[in-house]
């Protein structure tokens, strides 16, 4: 079990620098940009009267929230786990002395301190927190293919997994194999899609992803053709606000940065908004409501499909930018020309980061860039 408490002097230095001025009850009358900046310097003046330089490092305090309801000591839930726990190592001699070795290790170095259970925190709030070891033996040891477990740990992002091979006979070996792992976890491992053999063939069709259209990370996939497919859509709003701009340039995902030409205009007018302290819900004037349905207009219903493979294996490419007079007259050329091109020397690989750093540009160094949004992208992406 794990104890915190805390003392009552850092509770009321806390307080002194947390409590609201209306009449105790943390009410603000306020705008909301004014009472984010009030609490904002409230927590600032906190961090600076209460960190302190020691002979190893900086030690900082945690902030506590005013106006809470009472945190329970939590020690009979933690009681109870900590026995189960014991009960559940004692079936297993080595994990229990592993597990021992590593709390010694941490009581050593000072990480963690024994508290007696007759000791009583020093100011009001206690809670114990309840632990238990978190095992993960199957990409480690219980795995024969240690090149498998490898690419899974690479490869797994929350709950979608992602495997290559170069031959369909290396794909099924890599498939029933990592359905093999992922079972001996408790865990099902389906809804495979692949762009080269019939899974059915492989594994229960109940495991088969029913489309073929999949998004991966976010991203659509057409498993048949082996395409990528980007697009932006826009439904237009009547009445335009800061929320709507907001929730209309968040809505389209795109991790890569393939559609930085086509947002570039977005972003700068959302950044106006943050210029001119819009509230969220007020409806924007006239002209700004004219100027985002220009810009919506623009990049709306925006759909470009290319292949997923953009490089052949057995070629030596990389993706270079061809960069022009650094003005703004040469800016659209230079997002133009940013293309696949064959090096004849070099590292071989893909430097995804130059096939946008034009666009970066534009969003740091200019204003009002005249992106160009259709026929631009399809070379951008070339």
């Amino acid at each position: 079990m794990i104890n915190t408490f805390t003392n009552d002097d850092e509770l009321t230095r806390w307080d002194k620098y947390w409590t609201m001025d209306s009449a105790g009850i943390c009410e603000f009358t306020g705008t909301k940009n004014a009472e984010k900046a009030a609490i904002n310097a409230q927590v600032e003046a906190f961090f600076n009267n209460t960190i302190e330089k020691r002979n190893d490092g900086y030690y900082v305090r945690l902030p506590y929230k005013d106006y809470h309801p009472p945190l329970p000591d939590n020690k009979q839930i933690a009681t109870k786990r900590l026995k189960g726990v014991i009960n559940m190592l004692r079936t297993n001699p080595k994990i229990m002395s592993d597990y021992n070795s590593t709390f010694q290790t941490q009581l050593e170095k000072g990480i963690i301190e024994e508290v007696s259970n007759s000791q009583t925190a020093d100011g009001p709030i206690t809670h114990y927190i309840p632990h238990h070891p978190v095992l993960t033996p199957h990409l480690n040891h219980a795995v024969n293919d240690q090149k498998l477990a490898q690419e899974i740990r690479d490869n797994l992002y929350v709950d979608n997994l992602i495997l290559t091979a170069t031959t369909p006979e290396a794909l099924q070996y890599k498939i029933t194999s990592s359905r093999q792992i992922f079972s001996e976890m408790e865990m099902n491992l389906r809804e495979f899609v692949a762009n080269k053999i019939t899974l059915e063939k492989v594994i229960p069709q109940e495991s088969c992803a029913k489309s073929k259209i999949q998004r991966v990370l976010g991203i659509t996939w057409y498993a048949q053709e082996d395409s990528i497919h980007v697009e932006c859509t826009w439904p237009l709003k009547e009445n335009v606000t800061k929320r709507i701009v907001a929730q209309q340039i968040a809505s389209i995902y795109d991790p890569l940065g393939w559609l930085i030409p086509l947002l570039t205009q977005a972003k700068h007018f959302q950044q106006t908004l943050w210029k001119h302290n819009y509230e969220w819900d007020s409806i924007l004037p006239d002209e700004l409501q004219t100027r985002w349905k220009a810009i919506q207009n623009n990049a709306n219903d925006f759909k470009r499909i290319f292949p997923r493979r953009m490089l052949q294996h057995n070629n030596d490419y990389n993706l270079a930018c061809v960069l022009g007079y650094f003005v703004l007259k040469a800016l659209t050329n230079l997002i133009k020309h940013s293309l696949l091109l064959p090096l004849k020397t070099g590292t071989s690989g893909t430097d995804i980061t130059r096939q946008y750093s034009a666009t970066l540009i534009s969003l740091i160094a200019f204003d009002d860039v005249p992106v160009p949004c259709r026929n631009g992208v399809s070379g951008f992406l070339a």
